[in-house]
């Protein structure tokens, strides 16, 4: 299973650790494990890319785990703010949709 977890604090997103086979196919095939993995490119891409801000990521080149932790002068950009929500509407879209294969967890602080 998946497991994403969006670490919160004082309501806005402070980090997503991401990690875990979603058993759904074979490594290579699993439609959900692939979704995960596009939408955590995404959201890097966009934050550190387009809007250039330095955002520390790790993944650890196995695509098992990767984790972005933001910083306070970052949660304060409203566009750094939307990207992080629609990422967690996103996965909590595919949670329901996938049940079996992936879970998120909303947690408090970081």
């Amino acid at each position: 299973m998946t497991a994403v977890r969006i670490y919160r604090e004082n309501g806005s997103i402070a980090g997503i650790d991401v990690q875990g086979h979603s058993g759904y196919a074979d490594h290579g095939a699993d439609i959900v494990c692939a979704a995960v993995t596009s939408a955590v490119r995404l959201i890097e891409s966009a934050i550190n890319d387009v809007l250039r801000l330095d955002v520390p990521f790790f993944a650890d080149g196995k695509g098992v785990r990767v984790r972005m932790k933001i910083p306070e002068r970052c949660r304060e950009d409203e566009r750094v703010r939307v990207i992080l929500e629609a990422f967690a509407v996103h996965m909590a879209q595919l949670s329901r949709e996938y049940e079996e294969n992936i879970q998120v967890l909303e947690v408090s602080s970081c």
